[in-house]
């Protein structure tokens, strides 16, 4: 029953995506976006106002690279949205090494695994003309 117990918490841990996001303030202030409206952007628009640096990281261990990816994006999206940006323009997405594991001997079993992290970061912006 306790191993039952064990990797049915492991299974449960292992189910979802950690993200987490910073925004720094470093222009005027706007009012919220929603971060669908947040464009990225990998060069300048014509004319943009700079509001701020944002993050944003993914974890998991048993999910695609793109989705991990794909998750950082998203949680750099609402930390842009959140400073009134309606534009990201990106400056870096890495993958950086991280292991996980639940620290629990099943039989002879100890359940382990390691993945790579999403790191995104870039310059929250307020698109005028692209």
């Amino acid at each position: 029953m306790k191993k039952i117990l064990i990797l049915s918490i492991a299974i449960t841990l292992s189910g979802c995506i950690v993200k987490s996001g910073t925004h720094i303030r470093t222009g005027e202030m706007m009012p919220k976006m929603t971060s669908e409206q947040v464009k990225l952007y990998s060069q300048s628009p014509k004319n943009y106002r700079t509001l701020g640096l944002v993050s944003g990281k993914a974890s998991h261990a048993f999910v695609s690279e793109q989705t991990r990816m794909d998750a950082a994006i998203e949680r750099m999206r609402k930390e842009a949205a959140a400073l009134g940006a309606n534009g990201i323009l990106l400056q870096s997405a890495n993958s950086v090494a991280a292991n996980t594991g639940v620290g629990q001997i099943i039989g002879n079993t100890v359940i382990t695994s390691r993945a790579n992290d999403a790191v995104v970061s870039g310059t929250a912006i307020y698109v005028i003309e692209e």
